[in-house]
């Protein structure tokens, strides 16, 4: 085989390699960040809701309607748009959170 075929296979493997090594890295990062994430939001949320006003007990629907939208959150017995911002208000500084 001549130098330039040798290169040639070369290169082609190392952008074989450096997709595979990208692609791991997004699935080590995004689970990580799902990770911490998900707990501080289980430690922010209800904190916040509680503060606004709603029982604690219904903190673990909060936490579930949350990642569906506005209408999701605000079907939660107890639900206010006021509670409701404090509870997205909380949800985003987790993503903060996880980002670190």
């Amino acid at each position: 085989m001549d130098r330039f075929c040798l290169e040639v296979l070369i290169f082609k493997d190392s952008g074989v390699s450096r997709t595979a090594g990208g692609s791991i890295a997004v699935a080590v990062y995004s689970s990580i960040l799902g990770n911490a994430q998900g707990k501080e939001a289980m430690r922010l949320v209800p904190a916040a809701v509680e503060a606004a006003g709603l029982d604690a007990s219904a903190a673990p629907a909060v936490l579930a309607a949350l990642p569906l939208g506005a209408k999701a959150l605000l079907a939660v017995p107890g639900m206010t748009t006021d509670i409701a911002a404090a509870a997205g208000a909380a949800f985003q500084q987790s993503y903060v959170y996880g980002l670190k």
